[in-house]
C-alpha cells in the first residue's frame, strides 16, 4: 500500500466516523498524540479515545495540498469542516498530521492544529519528532475535551436534576445519563474531586441535608423528613454519615442553627 493509499483510508476512515477501519490501519501498541491537548493515547486505550472523538466532533475532513513522505512516514495537511447530515459546511479549523509507519501500519500520530500558511510541512514533522508519549497519558481513552464535556453534564445533573436525591440510583445508571462510561466517570471524579462515585453522592447527599437543616430552624420532624429526602435509606444511615462528614450529628447542626436564628440571638440597629 503507498503513501497516499494509507492517507486516503485514514481519512476516509475518520469521515465515515468507522473506529474499526481507524484501528485496522494502526499498529499494535499505537500512539496518538493531539498537540492541542498535549495527550498521548496508547494501545487498548486508543478505541475508546477514537469513539469518543468521532462522537464528539463528527466533522469533515479533506486533505489540503499534498502528501509529503518523511523518513519514515508522512505529513499532510487537512482542514476540518462543521457537517449538518450530507451538508459540509466552511473550515472551521486547519491542521496538520504526522503519521509515522512500520509496515504499512500506522505506529504513531501527532496531530498538529494550525494555519495553512504557519509553516512547512517538513518543519512541522520536525516539530512532531520525539513528541510521542511525552505529554499527559489520556487513561481510559479519556481526553481532556470528553472530560470537560463529563463534568459539564455531571455539574448539570447534581445541581439542576439533582438526581443524588434517588437512593436507589447506582453509578452506572450516573454514567448512562451522562453519556460515559463507568471508568470514565470515575477517572473524573477522582481527578476533579479527588473522590469516588459513591463518597461524591454521600457528600452531595450531606450539603442537600445541610440546606434542609438550616432552612427549617422550627420544624421539630426535620431528621426523618431530611433522612427522606435527601436520598438516605434511612435515618440512621443519615445520622452516621453526616455524623462521619461535619463532625457533629445532625440534630446538633439542627440545634445550632436554631439557637442561633432565635430571636435573642438577632441584632438590631437602631
Amino acid at each position: 500500500m503507498t503513501t497516499n493509499e494509507i492517507v486516503k483510508k485514514y481519512i476516509d476512515a475518520w469521515n465515515q466516523r468507522n473506529v474499526t477501519s481507524l484501528l485496522e490501519l494502526m499498529h499494535a501498541g499505537a500512539a496518538y498524540y493531539d498537540a492541542f491537548w498535549m495527550e498521548t493515547c496508547v494501545g487498548r486505550d486508543l478505541e475508546q479515545y477514537f469513539q469518543d472523538a468521532v462522537n464528539e466532533e463528527p466533522y469533515w475532513y479533506e486533505q489540503v495540498g499534498s502528501v509529503i513522505n518523511t523518513g519514515n512516514g508522512v505529513v499532510f495537511r487537512y482542514s476540518a469542516h462543521e457537517r449538518k447530515g450530507r451538508t459540509i459546511g466552511d473550515p472551521i479549523h486547519f491542521g496538520a498530521e504526522i503519521l509515522a509507519l512500520r509496515d504499512d501500519k500506522i505506529v504513531n500520530v501527532t496531530d498538529i492544529y494550525c494555519s495553512t500558511d504557519q509553516a512547512s510541512l517538513e518543519e512541522i514533522a520536525e516539530i512532531a519528532a520525539g513528541r510521542h508519549g511525552l505529554p499527559a497519558h489520556a487513561n481510559r481513552g479519556l481526553g481532556a475535551l470528553k472530560a470537560a464535556r463529563i463534568k459539564e453534564s455531571l455539574s448539570a445533573r447534581i445541581g439542576k436534576d439533582r438526581v443524588f436525591l434517588d437512593p436507589d440510583i447506582t453509578v452506572s445508571e450516573l454514567a448512562d445519563k451522562i453519556g460515559c462510561t463507568l471508568d470514565q466517570l470515575s477517572a473524573v471524579l477522582e481527578k476533579q474531586f479527588g473522590t469516588t462515585p459513591r463518597a461524591f453522592f454521600d457528600t452531595q447527599r450531606i450539603e442537600y441535608a445541610k440546606e434542609l437543616l438550616e432552612s427549617n430552624p422550627d420544624d421539630p420532624d426535620i431528621l426523618e423528613k431530611v433522612a427522606n429526602t435527601a436520598g438516605f435509606r434511612s435515618i440512621g444511615e443519615f445520622e452516621r454519615k453526616f455524623t462521619d462528614t461535619v463532625g457533629v450529628t445532625p440534630n446538633s447542626f439542627w440545634l445550632r442553627r436554631k439557637q442561633n436564628k432565635s430571636p435573642e440571638n438577632d441584632s438590631y440597629s437602631h
